[in-house]
């Protein structure tokens, strides 16, 4: 044992066996020799292959947890396997009656124990390498797929931001015309009524310029993913009640009737107040922008253990259908509303706030009966995952 132990502290590439304590690696070597003798006794008998196969595995297993690398684990065997030799051949010249033969079959027998540490280490070696390289392949494909999907949600944010930039400043280019145009006609123009008209048609340009420059500065940061959530504990039936006020008073200016109901089990829901209130603002305006003649209704009810809606529905003239796929974009107009003052931004804000409360958009119309549009939304807060 100290002659093995000697060789194998001596052997720098044999690393691992100089971090293993001396206790350590000469108490599994005794078992190692007695399981080498136990395998001579048994001589040629039929369980010899059996028995040799379950020792090496064993011991393969042992070296194993032990952290030794495979190539380690092959020097290792190398050794013992010389120092055994010598031993047999050493013993052979001291005992004359030791024949060739004999010496030959305890070779071929060790030999078989040896190989069969050395094959079962390979093998555990190649597992463990297999197992590593098929969950690095698992954990690339996951990483490969969340660039993609990271990657996908920058060409959409590009794409809006594109799309926003070239329509905003066609927008502003337009507004900045009709100024332009009516400053200069102020300019020449000497009739004092007329003058009086022109003035009114520019503040009103003026007020649009400053909803547009509004509207834009509400959507960027929610195109962009840079508008901060503040969630907290909210009740439906203040925010209802307050909002009831300010709604009335819209409706009654247009000779609109206004309702809004709410569901008695629906008390509280986890969100983003002031996000959710400019979602109830914007539906309830907007119907009420479009509706000539009738009522809008507002309704907030339980669907189940993790979800309430909340559905604004008008009388108004209703949307084609062609339309209604496209009618939270950004500045899309249902044509023959291009009368009705704004720049179609308040849907698209609408729906990025919808989107950022972990929530979904219905819309359902018949041209000549009114729009439903239903906001799912989660009670629990789901916002943003």
């Amino acid at each position: 044992m100290e002659e093995w132990l000697l060789h194998v502290h001596d052997r720098p590439e044999l690393s691992s066996a100089k971090h293993l304590p001396r206790a350590e690696l000469l108490d599994h070597l005794p078992k190692i020799i007695d399981d080498m003798v136990a395998l001579i006794q048994l001589g040629s008998t039929p369980k010899e292959d059996a028995h040799t196969v379950f020792i090496g595995k064993t011991h393969a297993r042992h070296r194993w947890a032990q952290h030794y690398r495979v190539d380690e684990l092959l020097r290792e065997i190398g050794v013992l396997q010389r120092i055994i030799h010598d031993e047999i051949a050493r013993f052979q010249q001291a005992h004359p009656k030791f024949n060739a033969e004999g010496a030959h079959r305890i070779r071929m027998i060790l030999g078989r124990f040896l190989d069969e540490i050395a094959v079962t280490s390979v093998n555990h070696f190649v597992a463990h390498q297999q197992a590593q390289l098929e969950e690095d392949r698992r954990t690339l494909a996951c990483v490969n797929q969340e660039i993609q999907h990271t990657n996908e949600e920058l060409k959409a944010q590009d794409a809006a931001r594109m799309r926003l930039l070239r329509t905003t400043s066609h927008e502003l280019r337009n507004a900045l015309n009709q100024l332009n145009l009516i400053s200069r006609t102020l300019l020449r123009e000497e009739d004092s009524a007329m003058r009086e008209k022109m003035l009114h048609m520019l503040q009103r340009s003026i007020d649009h310029m400053g909803t547009l420059v509004e509207h834009m500065l509400d959507l960027s940061p929610l195109i962009t993913g840079h508008e901060p959530l503040r969630i907290s504990s909210g009740d439906l039936s203040s925010v209802g009640e307050e909002l009831e006020v300010s709604f009335r008073a819209l409706a009654a200016m247009k000779g609109l009737k206004f309702t809004w109901s709410i569901d008695p089990e629906l008390k509280t829901v986890i969100t983003d107040e002031e996000k959710l209130r400019r979602i109830i603002t914007n539906l309830v305006a907007n119907s009420v922008k479009f509706t000539e003649d009738g009522q809008v209704d507002l309704e907030m009810r339980i669907l189940d253990d993790d979800t309430w809606s909340l559905t604004v529905t008008d009388s108004g003239p209703g949307i084609p259908k062609e339309h209604l796929s496209r009618i939270f974009e950004e500045f899309h107009r249902v044509p023959g509303t291009a009368h009705h003052p704004g720049y179609g931004l308040g849907l698209a804000i609408t729906k990025e706030l919808v989107h950022l409360l972990g929530g979904r958009i219905e819309i359902t119309s018949e041209l000549g009966e009114g729009t439903l549009v239903r906001i799912i939304l989660p009670r629990g807060q789901t916002a943003g995952q």
